[in-house]
């Protein structure tokens, strides 16, 4: 829904069928490790099956049949889309499936960059955006959506036994994985849980107070 409503932004048919498309694709990878669920192996098998697919389109090779494919290689005949972005999310979906979690906030933020803010170069390269100010910007609004989209899915990822809270930030609030895993129990679970969540969103506001200042300079 959210993306539909940004479309109806985009400047013209073309660009809104494109931004469509690379969202689409964002989906499609997004949603291979829950429907492999412990299946590593078919989840990377699927992973590499569109970092040839996505090899084949920026070749201009034949492309397999496949709608998002087939939609992709629309897209870039109307766009010079850098290709270091899609494999950016693909490789960091892929590492989702074999090591799903995080180590470290950084981490966190790295991967919330590789996807959320990877999604936002290629829409302003549609929107035939050039400015390095506002692909700054662009960073650290992705940096901030893909740590909050997250925070937001956490009852939903905790089904999987799988914590978007990264473990030197449990470890610093004296909490367990397992107490993500099954709620917090007692007040004081409670209370730490929250000061984890708390901790996420401050990072997430760091990012959102500096994408303000290089908008401004835009």
């Amino acid at each position: 829904y959210d993306s539909f409503m940004c479309s109806l932004f985009m400047p013209n048919e073309a660009s809104r069928k494109s931004f469509l498309t690379i969202r689409a694709f964002n989906a499609e990878i997004s949603t291979i490790r829950e429907s492999v669920r412990n299946n590593t192996k078919s989840g990377e098998v699927r992973m590499n099956w569109w970092a040839d697919a996505l090899k084949t389109l920026f070749e201009k090779k034949t492309v397999p049949n496949e709608p998002i494919c087939l939609a992709l290689e629309n897209c870039l005949k109307n766009y010079d889309l850098t290709p270091r972005w899609f494999f950016r999310m693909l490789e960091a979906r892929k590492m989702d499936i074999l090591s799903p979690g995080w180590d470290t906030l950084s981490d966190l933020e790295t991967y919330a960059e590789n996807t959320a803010s990877s999604l936002l170069y290629l829409t302003a390269e549609i929107c035939n955006v050039d400015d390095d100010e506002f692909y700054e910007a662009a960073g650290h609004v992705g940096k901030a959506v893909g740590m909050t989209t997250l925070l937001r899915a956490i009852g939903h990822h905790c089904e999987q036994r799988v914590s978007v809270i990264p473990g030197d930030v449990l470890r610093r609030n004296l909490l367990s994985s397992y107490v993500i895993f099954k709620g917090p129990k007692s007040d004081e679970e409670f209370e730490k849980f929250t000061k984890c969540v708390f901790e996420i969103c401050c990072k997430a506001k760091e990012h959102l107070d500096m994408a303000q200042k290089n908008v401004c300079k835009v």
